[in-house]
């Protein structure tokens, strides 16, 4: 009835053509049924469309919200970086990417020897600065590290270079690192940064350092190295040299018959062996003679006492075919000894002994941490201190600060990191102390402080705490506030 069989209900049937009229209405059907099951399908396909478009809808409606609080995030995370970029000890600039100069620290500016208005538009070659390399070579502006890494959108550095300024009239020394920046899904950098610190006074100590060592290594190589034979074949030691008696005081026949685990520190026990199991193996790997290899190991003395060795050995075979080690044992202890202390001249203020700003900065990144919350800070000011100089010399005054570091470390613990900002400034870091226990140091400190004089005079200190409670405080904003207490302090103590 659906595709016209009611014209045969009132007729006589021509079988032929009831038939060929079937075959017909079949082949209408079937188009609606085709047409009827397109129309379904393209209905769930637009269902399925619609449905996917409401879900990237809640999507987007949701990267919005996460972009929005990324946003926030990165204008926190800026001004921590704005902070640390004007308030850090090295150097730094920021770069267009034709190297002219954009920003410059208040770090550049006082080891440039110049303002930042100074600085700014202007390119290496714009400065017209003599520069040279670490060996005395010059040094061509297209080879400095900004310039290299504007060339080549690498990062360049470190890198040591002198640098001649008018401005300080004299050549200072650089650790210069030059870094590209990028943006996401940007080829090319859109600025340089270089970053850089003032080495000169730890290269007139390295250059006396070489000389000493020079000195030194021209007097070892004429008397005091010892050289050893030791057989593999025999397992003995064959030849000893007589210099073993001013090394190690030991005589020959002593040094013959002693073995690793005698003549060793323990920690260089193993050390040893595997050095002179790498040699062995390299010669079998050559089947003649292995390469030198150098370390350093401590032996100990006949009384007992350690004493450093660079040790320089080879593996051969001998006339007789056997397999031998042949080392060269030099005494670097003055070496080592010059090595600690000018790492302790680093990190240390020469006249109290106590930790500088270089060592304190570096503790406070390692510290500041949610394992050592909370963390307090207390900055101290010694009042009157020019006023001691002025009238009774720097000596008395040098007495006075000494004074006062010996006061402060007999109050702070251990774990506490004390350290001297310079001038009259110190400075204490308390891990794990909360805002009382830092009070509570204070009071000790003033109190003992109290009772000491120099030249007659009262020694008075003003102090600024603070404390980090929560990990999201900054602690920048921590050392500021000790800072800014301090100062109050100072003040009304003075009015008073």
């Amino acid at each position: 009835l659906e595709v016209g069989a009611e014209a045969f209900l009132g007729k006589p049937v021509d079988e032929s053509e009831l038939t060929a009229q079937i075959r017909a209405m079949l082949k209408i059907r079937a188009a609606n049924l085709l047409k009827r099951n397109e129309k379904e399908r393209l209905t769930a396909l637009v269902n399925e469309r619609t449905a996917e478009l409401q879900k990237a809808h809640v999507n987007t409606l949701k990267l919005l919200d996460e972009l929005q609080s990324e946003y926030g995030a990165r204008q926190k995370s800026e001004e921590r970086h704005r902070r640390l970029f004007e308030t850090m000890a090295q150097g730094g600039i920021y770069h267009a990417p034709d190297g002219k100069i954009l920003f410059a620290n208040p770090a550049a500016e006082r080891i440039l020897g110049l303002p930042e208005s100074e600085l700014k538009g202007k390119s290496l070659l714009d400065m017209g600065w003599k520069m040279v390399r670490e060996d005395g070579s010059p040094l061509p502006p297209p080879e400095h590290p900004t310039a290299v890494a504007v060339r080549t959108g690498k990062a360049c550095g470190p890198f040591i270079l002198g640098l001649s300024l008018p401005q300080r009239r004299q050549q200072v020394w650089l650790l210069v690192n030059a870094i590209p920046l990028y943006r996401a899904s940007e080829d090319a950098s859109f600025q340089i940064y270089t970053m850089f610190e003032d080495i000169t006074e730890r290269r007139k100590m390295e250059e006396e350092l070489r000389l000493s060592e020079e000195k030194y290594r021209l007097i070892a190589e004429s008397v005091s190295d010892v050289i050893w034979v030791y057989n593999f074949d025999r397992g003995m030691t064959t030849f000893v040299s007589p210099s073993v008696y001013k090394s190690r005081g030991l005589t020959v026949e002593e040094a013959m018959v002693e073995t690793i685990e005698q003549a060793m520190q323990p920690a260089f026990i193993t050390v040893q062996k595997k050095m002179i199991a790498k040699a062995l193996e390299e010669l079998k790997r050559n089947a003649g003679a292995s390469g030198t290899i150098l370390y350093e190991v401590q032996r100990l003395k006949k009384d007992g006492s350690p004493i450093w060795n660079e040790d320089s050995i080879r593996c051969r075979y001998n006339v007789d075919g056997e397999a031998e080690v042949f080392g060269i044992s030099r005494n670097i202890q003055e070496r080592k000894e010059q090595e600690d202390k000018l790492r302790y001249m680093s990190y240390h203020d020469q006249l109290t002994g106590l930790y500088n700003r270089r060592f304190f900065e570096e503790e406070l990144r390692k510290l500041d941490t949610s394992e050592n919350l909370p963390i307090s800070v207390i900055m101290g000011d010694i009042n009157g201190l020019k006023l001691v100089n002025d009238s009774f010399g720097h000596a008395m005054g040098d007495r006075l600060l000494e004074r006062a570091a010996t006061i402060i470390k007999s109050v702070c613990r251990p774990e506490d990191v004390i350290a001297r900002l310079g001038g009259d400034e110190f400075i204490i870091l308390l891990p794990k102390a909360s805002s009382f226990e830092a009070s509570q140091a204070v009071a000790r400190i003033k109190d003992l402080i109290s009772k000491e004089k120099i030249a007659n005079i009262d020694i008075s200190f003003s102090f600024g705490y603070d404390t980090k409670e929560n990990w999201q405080q900054h602690i920048l904003e921590v050392l500021s506030n000790a800072e800014n207490h301090m100062y109050r302090n100072k003040l009304h103590e003075r009015s008073s």
